[in-house]
């Protein structure tokens, strides 16, 4: 487990401290998003160090994810390679100097739970646009009865097209030479 409380913290506040685990966060990672089908173990390394009021973890997550296709719902696998910092705040009362840019978290009395962080990173890492290698490699979209999938320039060119009015069309026929 990487969970850090905060006795333990005040011993590594003089000198930082690595950790290199790989955990299993299979079931967390499919309850918190139904996109997950499987997951690898995780590696997770890095280290913790303190400086100015500000305990900082920086570490890297890599693991395998089985997600669907975003256009088949084919199982994929990913690999996700992500390095994170974070920083949290030993005592919320202490004003601190920090970059605008810097999201600083609160410390909960339970200390630091990079299990949580890792899973938390990972999720974020998951790409909105996840396709098959035969689906990344044609150009073919999928499609159906009175239905298909069109790219966006091919939707831009049809909205760009003047459409006639359904109801003139219909008086087309009306006056045909006979």
């Amino acid at each position: 487990m990487l969970i850090f409380k905060l006795d333990e913290l005040q011993k590594f506040k003089n000198h930082p401290t690595e950790f290199d685990e790989e955990l299993d966060l299979t079931e967390d990672l499919k309850t918190r998003d139904d996109r997950i089908l499987d997951a690898s173990p995780v590696k997770i390394k890095g280290h913790i160090f303190y400086d100015k009021g500000l305990w900082y973890t920086d570490f890297d997550v890599i693991s395998k994810v089985t997600v669907p296709s975003t256009r088949s719902l084919e199982p994929v696998e990913i690999e996700i390679s992500s390095h994170f910092t974070e920083a949290y705040q030993e005592d919320p009362d202490e004003e601190l100097e920090v970059d605008d840019e810097e999201m600083v978290m609160e410390l909960d009395e339970q200390g630091i739970n990079l299990e949580q962080a890792a899973a938390d990173n990972l999720l974020l890492s998951i790409p909105t646009r996840v396709l098959t290698k035969e689906e990344a490699e044609s150009d073919s979209m999928p499609q159906g009865q009175n239905w298909k999938v069109v790219s966006e320039e091919e939707y831009e060119e049809a909205q760009d097209k003047p459409k006639p009015n359904p109801e003139f069309e219909k008086l087309k026929d009306l006056f045909k030479d006979k």
